[in-house]
């Protein structure tokens, strides 16, 4: 039997049952009766169960209440909605459940024969799964093998408990005979079991579709020195749509690089880049994708490139590992054409002629700190760039190394009543090229940011706060 799942694993605990999230809520509707006291109560004349009918370990505690539940003190557990199916002798069992300010610890129920005798109680153990926040609150689902007693099952009795003991009203759910869905049949509300015929599964549209290994059909690889980074861009074919992992061999070595793919349902193009050369300097890699049931697609030879040159006004790549601006350029979005698109742009570095600078004096020691103090009177906002990530107004400080190093620039406000913010660009006009901002809370009134500098190059320092503060540079040792 294959029953494959996507994005959470559907667990199987013998003959006692499985549990899971499930990504969507469950269709049929509730069915309100009278909670049972002590377990799950038999019709007179029944035969007794041999074992406690508890189902434990129903602990979704990252579940967050949905907004239209009333969240009231003493309130109990409410069973919202559920479905029961028999699928070729299996029992498919949905519920959801709505928490109230106390979490849903335990589980008891029944299964019914046609004269409401107890035929078997719910298994006494669940796998506890931890719920994706993506998913709705307090979904379970339980699969369990065929057996005499579950294909005369009628229908289906389930009670929640929370960690108070307040117990829900019982859920009855009917069982309905669901057939298997041929290729191309709906599956869709069924979640996490699969509806489908064997070799086949749902996928994310909603429909059986053979399964089919994946189609590796381009790859690109990159790799680039000063400073040492990667990348990876590959395009696959993938009628089922649930690609989980891409391995990455450097020709010459044995282990393969796993890298996991967090959305399966995604059909490529597939990227990523990295700050350091996960390629350990191979000049030819073999690369694969695989499939949640397992299988591989093809492998494609693929050679690692170097950046290649982009010459001034084109697209180009900011970590600069995939291309990189020809000299005198830098990789921007302050463009001149868009804030969103990065594009290669003169590299200036100067403030532009109608903004005001203040240097700070160096002369004073080797290694400082080289200190000066101001106010904001008077402030405006200037506007280096049309790219800028800053509104309010702002002091343009600058700063040249006077050698090659590790630097801190320190701002410290007079008073905590206002955000203060430091910015530091090696570019005046350009807000996204080598540049680092931090800013305080209210309460807070110092600020740093550290930066590694050549011999002679210049910072500019934007500096925002209330009203007085000092600025600090030092060289760090």
């Amino acid at each position: 039997m294959n029953i494959p799942t996507r994005r959470m694993a559907l667990l199987f605990l013998g003959l006692s049952g499985a549990c899971a999230v499930e990504p969507d809520a469950p269709e049929a509707e509730p069915t309100a009766r009278t909670p049972a006291p002590e377990g799950v109560r038999c019709r007179p004349g029944a035969p007794a169960p041999t074992t406690p009918a508890t189902l434990e370990a129903v602990t979704p505690s990252t579940t967050q209440p949905l907004p239209w539940v009333p969240q009231l003190y003493g309130a109990r557990p409410d069973l919202v909605s559920g479905s029961a199916s028999r699928v070729e002798g299996e029992l498919w069992i949905s519920f959801g459940y709505r928490r109230t300010e106390a979490a849903v610890t335990t589980l008891r129920g029944r299964l019914v024969g046609a004269d409401e005798e107890t035929l078997e109680l719910l298994p006494t153990e669940l796998a506890s799964i931890p719920r994706s926040p993506e998913y709705g609150p307090g979904v379970v689902q339980l699969l369990l093998p065929p057996s005499s007693a579950r294909a005369l099952a009628r229908s289906v009795e389930v009670v929640v408990e929370d960690a108070r003991g307040i117990r829900s009203a019982t859920l009855r759910l009917p069982l309905t005979e669901v057939a298997r869905q041929p290729d191309g049949g709906a599956c869709g509300r069924h979640g996490l079991f699969n509806i489908c015929r064997a070799e086949s599964l749902c996928s994310p549209s909603g429909r059986c579709t053979p399964l089919t290994a994946p189609t590796l059909t381009s790859a690109e690889a990159f790799a680039s020195s000063g400073p040492s980074r990667s990348a990876l861009t590959l395009r696959w074919d993938d009628p089922n749509q649930d690609v989980v992992a891409i391995e990455v061999t450097a020709r010459g070595r044995r282990e393969p690089l796993v890298i996991p793919v967090s959305d399966p349902t995604r059909d490529g193009p597939w990227s990523q880049r990295w700050d350091s050369d996960v390629f350990e300097g191979a000049s030819w890699l073999n690369v694969r994708v695989r499939d949640q049931s397992g299988r591989f697609s093809n492998v494609l030879n693929v050679a690692v490139s170097a950046p290649s040159p982009v010459a001034a006004g084109e697209a180009c790549d900011p970590s600069g590992v995939v291309s990189r601006c020809g000299a005198g350029l830098a990789c921007t979005r302050d463009n001149g054409r868009s804030c969103i698109e990065t594009r290669c742009s003169p590299d200036v570095v100067a403030c532009p002629r109608d903004l005001s600078t203040t240097p700070l004096d160096t002369s004073t020691s080797a290694d400082g700190p080289w200190v000066t103090a101001g106010s904001m009177a008077g402030a405006e906002e200037p506007r280096a760039s049309v790219c800028d990530r800053y509104v309010g107004r702002a002091l343009i400080h600058r700063f040249q190394a006077p050698s090659a190093g590790s630097y801190e620039f320190a701002l410290a406000a007079e008073n905590d009543t206002w955000t203060t913010r430091l910015i530091a660009r090696t570019r005046c006009a350009l807000s996204d090229v080598e540049a680092q901002e931090a800013s305080t809370g209210r309460g807070q009134r110092r600020v740093a940011l550290p930066m590694t500098l050549s011999d002679g190059q210049e910072v500019f320092l934007f500096v925002t706060t209330e009203d007085r503060f000092t600025l600090s540079a030092t060289r760090v040792r």
